[in-house]
């Protein structure tokens, strides 16, 4: 692949790779709503829920998981 296409596909590669490869730290992805669009194997590994589960939920859910388990909400940042 060459051109806009290749540099497309080949940072879509890297976001996933880091996405998925990064143990302990759970990340989700939110929609400019504040919906969860994405949600990797660690934040479903520290919340105890599944992709499944979070992805549709908006940020106030979000925000009170983080609450439950007294992690500070810059952490969200």
């Amino acid at each position: 692949m060459t051109g806009a296409s290749g540099s497309q596909t080949a940072a879509a590669d890297r976001f996933r790779w880091l996405f998925d490869g990064s143990p302990g730290h759970g990340i989700a992805v939110l929609d400019l709503e504040g919906r969860v669009t994405d949600w990797n194997r660690a934040a479903a590994a520290l919340s105890g829920y599944s992709p499944a589960d979070a992805v549709g939920r908006d940020l106030e859910w979000l925000q009170s998981q983080f609450d439950a388990a007294d992690v500070p909400v810059d952490a969200l940042e």
